[in-house]
């Protein structure tokens, strides 16, 4: 299926005059002009093994598996101040917060506020986006977070 998504991606930029190449691979990574990396967390492993997703390393067994995989405990996550679910008055500082990310990197995307607001204000079972305020309580964010839900 990923190719196929992959090769329809590519005939829609090159139709609109776009001359981009999209690759996703596991094992070998050309050198294109940009790479990113991505992580799964493999989080139901005896499923994954059993539908093939992943496969079962030589001399280990289906418990340690899961054990190499399973979630972080809570307290080893030590955020400081509040976490909130993203509302549209939170567009403009997190509009700022991104700008300074984007500052530290050679290469990044330019988003507008209204681009920015489309693609991380929280949809229903589409995205998610979490920002945490500072300790005072004083409404200034110091972080946030976006998840896609994938299903």
């Amino acid at each position: 299926m990923a190719q196929i998504m992959i090769s329809e991606a590519l005939r829609r930029n090159r139709a609109n005059g776009y001359d981009i190449g999209f690759y996703h691979s596991a094992q070998i990574i050309p050198t294109p002009f940009l790479t990113t990396r991505s992580c799964n967390r493999l989080i139901d492993t005896n499923k994954l093994i059993d539908v093939r997703y992943a496969s079962l390393p030589r001399g280990m067994t289906k418990k340690e598996f899961a054990h190499k995989y399973e979630l972080p405990k809570k307290d080893r996550f030590k955020i400081q101040g509040h976490i909130r679910r993203m509302e549209e008055k939170d567009v403009p500082e997190v509009h700022r917060l991104y700008k300074i990310e984007c500052a530290k990197r050679a290469i990044h995307l330019i988003y507008d506020e209204n681009q920015l607001k489309h693609l991380v204000l929280p949809k229903e079972d589409i995205v998610m986006t979490y920002v945490v305020e500072d300790v005072e309580g004083s409404g200034k964010l110091t972080d946030f977070m976006s998840l896609t839900y994938f299903h």
